[in-house]
């Protein structure tokens, strides 16, 4: 059956069938795979036996839940609805956090952009003083260039 059920649906879903279909050559790789798996007995049987297990939990649960009287119901949902107000606190806990340590980061730059003026401020009159003190000594610093020149002769002929 897994042969017969392969070959319907490669033939649906073959590249060359849907051309239009940009996934149809993943979706037939995927199905090709599936074959593979399935056919072979070692990955069947490991298949099989998980899939069992997971219906096997499902009916448990199920009738777990019958069989639960309402006493046991009413604190179970009790129970879910404090865990989850506990989840809404704590997450709107972090996002008030988070919302003042942002609080904080601006304060924190504008701070940072306040003493950057001031400093330019400070070196801005510390160097005006310079140029005014220096003006009243007459005293000029220059620097101290040096240019280089080569001369050339040429000599002229005599004649």
């Amino acid at each position: 059956t897994i042969k017969k059920s392969y070959r319907l649906l490669a033939l649906k879903y073959h590249p060359d069938k849907n051309r239009d279909d940009p996934n149809a050559s993943k979706k037939f790789d995927s199905l090709t795979r599936t074959k593979n798996f399935l056919l072979n007995v070692e990955h069947r049987r490991e298949y099989d036996k998980k899939r069992r297990a997971e219906e096997q939990r499902a009916r448990l649960e199920v009738k777990r839940d019958k069989e639960m009287g309402e006493r046991r119901k009413r604190m179970k949902t009790e129970l879910e609805s404090r865990e989850k107000r506990l989840y809404e606190t704590t997450f709107n806990s972090e996002k008030r956090s988070t919302n003042q340590t942002n609080s904080q980061k601006t304060v924190i730059d504008k701070l940072k952009e306040e003493g950057r003026i001031r400093r330019e401020k400070a070196e801005e009159n510390l160097r005006s003083r310079k140029v005014k003190t220096a003006a009243n000594n007459q005293i000029i610093n220059l620097e101290e260039k040096q240019i280089k020149v080569k001369w050339s002769l040429k000599k002229e002929s005599q004649s």
